[in-house]
């Protein structure tokens, strides 16, 4: 789940300064030393309705991020490509790398994914032609581990296009992890994102200590590049008579009365960097 009723910039991407004992300045790393590049930051600008309010936000914080991973278009359940009206020159006036975000929602199977991969061109283009930095494609599908194996092809297929941006990514889920259908879906892509949110259903937003093992998992699995997608957003719970869970509202209001409202506290995300900085997972990025 990833939420933006409440927060403008959502999902910030392990935005934290590597600390340690720094070498002395003419002194060479030691011999067999691995030296990591630094780590950067990157935000989700994930709206479907784009206002005054969300250009404020990406003007006011520009300065704190390296990029944008922005949510261009939702694939819905039927397969149909559904773009975002996205304001452009106010990313192009940033002068920041965009990655293209696109949530696919419908099963991915061998009679769809020519369609999908050919709307998705089509898209990039579109993109490319409005004078964005496009740097890359993400594609955000929380597809189950049975399934895991199709979508493994469709990102292999996407990736021997011409036409699409350089770099491909996806939103991986911890689910996945022991998966080993993962490797195939790793080896079709760039580098995956990790969300560490939202994993475990809505009433367990973020666990600081839970993210912390998926990360050093999956540091343990592959030797490619990741990030890591953190929370900045809220869920409103809404619960029954009998005090089961009736609905969790994020991304899209869903009208209902009531409820409670679970945040991910800058404390808790905070809690999870300084365990990243203490000893960073490799390919970290």
């Amino acid at each position: 789940m990833r939420g933006a009723v409440w927060a403008a910039l959502v999902g910030v991407l392990a935005a934290v300064q590597v600390t340690g004992e720094a070498s002395p300045p003419h002194e060479l790393p030691k011999q067999g030393a691995i030296v990591q590049p630094a780590i950067t930051h990157e935000a989700y600008i994930w709206q479907r309705q784009w206002s005054p309010r969300i250009a404020k936000s990406v003007r006011a914080t520009s300065d704190l991020f390296e990029g944008w991973r922005v949510l261009a278009a939702q694939v819905d359940g039927t397969g149909r490509v559904r773009p975002v009206r996205v304001d452009w020159a106010l990313l192009a006036s940033t002068n920041k790398p965009v990655t293209v975000v696109v949530r696919v929602e419908a099963a991915i199977t061998p009679q769809n994914r020519a369609s999908i991969i050919s709307r998705l061109k089509q898209l990039s283009n579109q993109w490319a032609k409005a004078g964005v930095r496009l740097q890359g494609l993400e594609i955000d599908n929380d597809c189950p581990v049975a399934r895991l194996a199709d979508f493994a092809q469709f990102l292999a297929d996407l990736k021997a296009q011409h036409g699409l941006p350089p770099l491909l990514s996806v939103t991986a889920i911890p689910a996945w992890l022991p998966a080993r259908e993962l490797d195939s879906v790793l080896a079709a892509t760039d580098f995956i994102v990790l969300q560490v949110h939202g994993a475990k259903g809505p009433q367990h937003l973020f666990d600081a200590d839970m993210a912390a093992r998926w990360i050093n998992t999956l540091a343990r699995r592959d030797t490619k590049p990741f990030r890591v997608a953190l929370p900045d957003y809220g869920t409103r719970i809404i619960h029954g008579a009998n005090g089961a869970i009736l609905a969790a509202e994020s991304e899209t209001p869903l009208l209902a009365g009531g409820g409670v409202e679970m945040m991910a506290t800058p404390a808790e995300v905070q809690a999870l960097l300084r365990t990243i900085n203490r000893e960073r997972p490799r390919g970290l990025t």
